[in-house]
């Protein structure tokens, strides 16, 4: 006799995790659904906010990822088992407004204007399940852009404009609930 998966599940996650050596947080929920009787094969759906806590490059962080996927559950017994999501969608930067940086370069004032724009993101998340709670690691590929205005103290009218596409890996370890 195989064990079946349930087949509507809701669950909640939280993790840490780091991304090009910038340590962050991941938290979010988690929706499945599964379709056939005969596999353990689910639709998922997955509303997330990812964020870092230490920020030494110009990124999109926080973001809140949207994605739809496939979840697939293998149950050793009745109280464990482990499960594979697949989830692709789009991220939202929770900060879409203008993020003002200024510096000196050079002894020359320059003044920076980012202008933040919705992306792309794929996920894959692996992990064990006892009874209810989950444990896993789960690695974001996100691909999103900004569009960038600056200028210099000299120059202050001649405005330079730039659209940069910045991809960007974030690995969490993460501990879950499911209901």
């Amino acid at each position: 006799t195989t064990l079946g998966v349930k087949k509507h599940e809701f669950s909640i996650h939280g993790g840490v995790g780091t991304s090009f050596g910038d340590w962050g947080f991941s938290t979010g929920l988690k929706y499945k659904y599964k379709p056939f009787t005969k596999f353990d094969i689910r639709f998922l759906l997955e509303v997330e906010i990812e964020g870092e806590i230490d920020k030494k490059y110009y990124n999109k962080f926080p973001i809140l990822p949207i994605l739809a996927g496939l979840n697939y559950e293998y149950r050793f017994n009745n109280i464990s088992s482990m499960f594979m999501d697949l989830g692709v969608g789009m991220d939202i930067p929770l900060d879409q407004s203008k993020d003002d940086r200024y510096y000196f370069s050079d002894n020359t004032y320059v003044h920076k204007y980012y202008y933040y724009q919705n992306g792309f993101t794929i996920s894959y998340e692996t992990g064990i399940v006892y009874e209810d709670f989950m444990f896993s690691c789960k690695l974001s590929y996100s691909l999103s852009g900004y569009t960038k205005q600056y200028y210099y103290s000299e120059d202050i009218y001649d405005w330079h404009y730039g659209y940069v596409m910045e991809p960007n890996y974030f690995l969490t370890l993460r501990l879950g609930y499911r209901f």
